[in-house]
């Protein structure tokens, strides 16, 4: 359903319909996104009662990448917000690429339910959405999700500083998005929790997410353990930024220990002995479940067969897993290449502990798979210990990606000379059948002649 479909029509109030209609009246024109947005917002506040607009401000891509201002035209009989700001930034095409939201002051409901229904019309060219210090409440980000999940366009999303009670951040995980950012949400330890539980029990390969940003939240040392958790099950994350979240020398030992081989937890058990039992239920009866009612009907258990499958087949703590003395051993992460933890109070221990890590990786995988790029500024470096252990991790690093991109050119290389000796056999091919072509022709010349 479109837009125009969703809203009803004008008319309640006089002053403002005729201009309101002759903008919208545009719009069937398909003019540049920087007039249709303010007009189908004007006219879905109208609709709510709203009489109230955010200051809005765009911009566009020159050549070199950057924005330069466009003028806008003043909302017709509709006061200013001058303390809530929405940055439209436009590509070439004039197509919305971007909406950075900047408000002082508490977004009403119904603002936000425009802002929203506003945004999903221009969804099909919209990829980077940003709601930083919005006041936004649980409720904003349930609607956020649902609008996330019927549109798989944008991909990054900013909510830093929207501290809620609720702590349901862990809605946004699954969503389509390559980018979350939650700075300064005051995310703590059952929101670390909630996260670690919703990325346990979804398939790995719903998960798009390839960055993950919660620096400056109170994560301590006891919300590292659900980071961890985190890092253990999922395999598409790259980047992650705990920059100022508290983290001390036990706690990074925590995070650390999913980049090595690890023993499954009592939850991480369950989970599998959970996963294998439901799976047998199901095929042994997918007429009568024993655990389902009678209400479920076959297409709802067939659904929930082919998820069970999913995650028998894909899942790390399944599929990477092996038992070694009586335990569960899983292999550690190495596809997480980016870690920031700048600014935390580690000492001498966590460092030694980093080199150990590193090392360890680069002994169990030599093609730099693993952790590549660390940051540790504002860490104590005041003694001469630190600095020396820093130097040692950061020539660890220096000689990962060197692997790194020696194992690209090789490949690259090997790619090369593959792609070399299938044209020469190419060549060969073709000149041996154009020498058999020409052989026949000869012999049926000499069988002419002699007839």
């Amino acid at each position: 359903m479109s837009m125009r479909e969703r809203l009803p029509s004008l008319g309640h109030r006089k002053r403002s319909r005729r201009g309101t209609e002759d903008k919208l009246k545009s719009l069937e024109f398909g003019i540049d996104d920087c007039i249709r947005f303010p007009c189908l917002l004007q006219r879905c506040c109208e609709e709510q009662g709203y009489l109230f607009i955010p200051m809005i401000q765009v911009f566009q891509t020159r050549e070199d990448g950057m924005f330069f201002p466009i003028q806008t035209s003043k909302p017709f009989n509709f006061e200013v917000l001058s303390n809530i700001i929405l940055k439209l930034f436009l590509n070439k095409e004039m197509k919305l690429k971007m909406i950075q939201c900047i408000a002082n002051q508490i977004i009403n409901s119904r603002l936000f339910y425009c802002l929203n229904m506003t945004i999903l019309f221009f969804s099909s060219t919209l990829t980077t959405l940003k709601l930083d210090y919005c006041n936004l409440k649980a409720s904003n980000l349930t609607t956020l999700q649902d609008s996330l999940n019927s549109k798989k366009t944008i991909t990054e999303l900013s909510i830093c500083g929207n501290p809620n009670r609720e702590q349901n951040f862990f809605c946004l995980l699954h969503c389509g998005l390559k980018v979350l950012n939650l700075r300064f949400c005051q995310i703590n330890v059952e929101g670390l929790k909630n996260l670690a539980r919703a990325y346990l029990n979804t398939p790995p390969y719903i998960s798009s997410l390839i960055h993950l940003d919660l620096s400056h939240n109170m994560v301590f040392d006891e919300g590292c353990t659900y980071i961890a958790n985190i890092l253990r099950c999922d395999r598409n994350l790259l980047s992650i930024n705990l920059t100022d979240c508290k983290i001390g020398d036990e706690g990074l030992k925590t995070l650390l220990s999913s980049f090595v081989e690890f023993s499954l937890n009592l939850d991480e058990l369950y989970f599998r002995r959970k996963i294998r039992m439901e799976y047998y239920k199901l095929t042994s009866n997918l007429k009568l479940p024993v655990f389902y009612s009678n209400t479920i009907s076959e297409a709802e258990i067939k659904d929930k067969l082919a998820t069970i499958e999913a995650l028998l087949s894909k899942h790390p703590l399944i599929i990477e897993a092996y038992e070694e003395n009586g335990e569960i051993i899983c292999k550690g992460n190495y596809s997480l290449r980016h870690f920031n933890i700048a600014y935390n109070p580690l000492t001498e221990e966590s460092l030694n502990l980093l080199v150990k890590t590193l090392m360890e990786q680069n002994l169990l995988h030599g093609n730099g798979k693993g952790l590549t790029r660390i940051v540790l500024d504002g860490t104590p470096s005041h003694l001469d210990e630190c600095e020396n252990v820093k130097n040692t991790i950061y020539d660890l690093l220096v000689t990962k990606r060197m692997r790194v991109s020696s194992s690209l050119s090789n490949s690259f290389t090997a790619q090369n000379r593959s792609s070399l000796r299938k044209i020469r056999k190419a060549s060969n091919g073709s000149s041996t059948s154009r020498s058999v072509q020409s052989s026949n022709k000869d012999k049926e010349s000499i069988i002419t002649a002699s007839q």
